[in-house]
């Protein structure tokens, strides 16, 4: 009977443990970029907020520079720009997985980009 009993605590008690531990997890699907990109109202605040800062991708420090002025003539000069394989321009390659991904971290500003490259990298 002793052990019976102990048995069912020592059940009881592994069973709360076990059950503290699970924890659920909440999947916040990722907003799907769609319809046309503008290069100057879609892109261009992505670069603004996260490149084009001080010290960063501007005038006179780290190419290209990606300010407002000069973003769209940069990247084209520079050969940064894949139409053809949006996927594999060296912008995309770079914001996604590459050295700049630490800067523009989240996946909807990586698909603006990636749809701008995709509809043709117009500079609109």
């Amino acid at each position: 009977m002793q052990k019976s009993k102990l048995r069912n605590i020592v059940l009881v008690i592994l069973g709360t443990v076990f059950l503290a531990a699970c924890t659920s997890k909440t999947i916040v699907p990722i907003p799907v970029v769609t319809g046309p990109v503008s290069f100057s109202t879609d892109v261009i605040p992505v670069f603004s907020s996260n490149c084009a800062i001080s010290g960063c991708h501007v005038a006179g420090n780290i190419a290209p520079d990606l300010t407002a002025s000069k973003a769209y003539n940069s990247l084209m000069t520079m050969n940064l720009v894949d139409t053809v394989h949006p996927n594999q321009s060296v912008i995309y390659l770079k914001i996604s997985t590459g050295t700049m991904n630490q800067y523009i971290k989240t996946p909807v500003n990586q698909q603006i980009i990636l749809n701008w490259l995709t509809q043709g990298a117009k500079n609109n």
